[in-house]
């Protein structure tokens, strides 16, 4: 029996075939592009453990107080995992594989 597409027309298989072989959160939290403006305050969490993140809970005690100097955009980390916290590093992204071992973990072999 062949799976049936779901209602975007996706093959159920597929998300099995882009994870093999790999360890992957089954809620992957990507980084958030905030716009900001000249002048805004912006309280940032730098301990990765508040569940606002990137935004820091009144009670953060490693908070980062950002007065934006000019318009811009950053990319803020939400899964805590980045060592330079408020702000994303690529932490959050599985190891790339080479072409031989993404065939080994699809093809099984």
């Amino acid at each position: 029996m062949v799976p049936r597409p779901d209602h975007r027309g996706r093959s159920p298989l597929l998300p099995r075939l882009l994870t093999a072989g790999r360890q992957v959160d089954k809620v992957q939290k990507l980084p958030e592009v905030r716009a900001v403006e000249r002048g805004q305050v912006l309280r940032l969490c730098r301990c990765g453990q508040c569940a606002s993140l990137p935004d820091a809970a009144a009670a953060c005690t490693h908070l980062l107080e950002l007065t934006v100097g000019r318009e811009r955009h950053l990319l803020l980390c939400r899964c805590g995992r980045s060592a330079k916290l408020p702000f994303c590093d690529g932490s959050h992204a599985p190891a790339a594989l080479g072409l031989k071992e993404r065939w080994r973990s699809f093809s099984g072999r």
